[in-house]
């Protein structure tokens, strides 16, 4: 709890996932973050209200959902409908969902599910991107922090 907001976060190590696919975002750390006002009051949500320490020292801000967007070329690979290896021309062609529809682009779907900046009086969620480059098996602690005009969290993630 932070003040009067609920905070949960899970680790999604490298991968974000919406509409039925899945990406990875192999020079990104990514959380899911729900945030959870009181009943009736407002919640202000921005990204930078939060930032996340990895082996108690770096300490890192998020990055703009578009940034890992345009990165999507070098930095992501994969889906369960995307491309099998790099620069498959098949990875071009639109891609449907079960009902029928065009799935989004892994560049637009890496905005559209990530945590906006908003007011609202319910409940939220969405992912957090994180620059990160190194290896992930060098990472032994990791910490989410929320600082908001409701208060302030830390949440141990794993």
């Amino acid at each position: 709890m932070a003040g009067n907001v609920g905070v949960g976060a899970e680790f999604m190590v490298h991968s974000f996932s919406g509409g039925g696919q899945t990406f990875i975002a192999k020079d990104y750390l990514v959380v899911e973050v729900a945030l959870f006002p009181a009943k009736g009051d407002l919640l202000i949500v921005n990204p930078d209200q939060f930032r996340l320490r990895l082996n108690h020292k770096q300490v890192l801000a998020p990055e703009g959902a578009q940034f890992v967007g345009s990165s999507l070329d070098s930095g992501f690979m994969g889906s369960q409908n995307g491309p099998q290896f790099p620069g498959d021309p098949a990875s071009r062609e639109q891609r449907i969902g079960p009902d029928g529809q065009p799935l989004p682009s892994p560049d637009r779907l890496a905005v559209q599910i990530a945590l906006p900046e908003t007011q609202t009086r319910k409940p939220v969620s969405g992912f957090l991107y994180f620059p990160h480059r190194g290896k992930i098996g060098k990472i032994h602690s990791l910490e989410l922090g929320y600082a908001g005009p409701a208060g302030k969290a830390t949440l141990a993630l794993e």
